[in-house]
This record gives C-alpha cells, structure tokens and sequence, in this order.
C-alpha cells in the first residue's frame, strides 16, 4: 500500500521521469541552478511547490517538469509513497514515463535548472554505484553512476523506488522460490 503524509503541511510534487535513452531504460535527474531558492546545486527529480491553481499533485509535478525541462505528454503510471523534506514538505513522487529522449536536447529552464542527465537503470541497479552514508541525520543512500551523486531526498525516494518497483529480475525470480 503507499504511504501517505498528512494533508495539513504544505505539499510539493516531482516526477520520477522514466525514459529511454540510447535505446536503455533510464530516469532522468535535473541539477538545480545556484539562483534558486533552495537545494542549490543539488541532484533532483522534476517538481516543486504546489501551486493554488494546480488541479492535483500530479498536475503539480506534470506543471514543473514542463517549466523545468520542457518535456510535455508524461504518460503518468501513478503514485509512489509520500515523505516529508527536511524543508517540511510533504512531497509526493509522481511516476511517468516521458518517452524517448536525448536529455542534451531538453529546454532547460536556466533560472532553476543548471542541467539534465540520465542514468540507465543497469548503473542504477549496480551495487557498485550504490553506497549507503552516514549524514548528520543518519544514514542514507546515495547514487554515484552520473556526473554528480544523487542524494538527500531524491536518493532516498529512488532508493525506495528501485527496492520496491524496479527489482532486479534475479531478485523477482529468487523471491518466487
């Protein structure tokens, strides 16, 4: 079942934008700008603050990743568990698949986005880019396949994600034994 967060706090969305690039299965990250407001500099999926007139979360996430990097037509797969930021959001990953892409062509939005990159679920899956860290709030994964490592939140959203939908083939077949 997802886990939800109370509806009382304020609310952002992102996308977890799977794609395919070269032909690969891969999930898209953006690196966000040094002009924004917060998390400057920092490895992130698509998103932000929900905005009065958006419809839904999804609407939310589906809005900032058009703002962000320009992609439209996100085919939404649903939901995955909310969590809370150490910002005090409660954030909820949206999952969609955003196509073919080659993330050099994206339209990246300068003012919030330094660049896009994409890395491919084989590199995401391989324990050797895979570590666990201890920050001063604990431990917590971190991803270092790309140009720059994806953690905080969005690792640990991801994290959760490859544990839970993306499972190894080996793990889905031992599992059945």
């Amino acid at each position: 079942p997802r886990r939800t967060v109370s509806t009382d706090m304020p609310r952002a969305g992102v996308l977890i934008p799977l794609c395919n690039v070269d032909g690969e299965p891969a999930v898209l990250f953006t690196r966000r700008s040094q002009s924004v407001g917060s998390h400057k500099g920092q490895v992130s999926f698509p998103g932000g603050k929900q905005d009065s007139g958006d419809e839904s979360i999804v609407h939310t996430a589906v809005r900032e990743t058009a703002e962000e990097v320009g992609i439209v037509g996100v085919r939404i797969l649903g939901l995955f568990h909310d969590v809370v930021s150490v910002t005090g959001l409660a954030v909820t990953p949206v999952v969609g698949h955003v196509g073919t892409l080659d993330p050099a062509t994206l339209q990246i939005n300068r003012h919030e986005i330094d660049a896009a990159f994409a890395l491919g679920i084989g590199a995401l899956q391989d324990p050797a880019y895979r570590h666990v860290v201890r920050f001063s709030r604990g431990e917590y994964p971190v991803f270092s396949a790309g140009p720059w490592p994806v953690w905080g939140l969005t690792a640990m959203i991801l994290d959760a994600f490859m544990n839970e939908v993306l499972v190894p083939a080996s793990s889905r077949d031992d599992a059945r034994r």
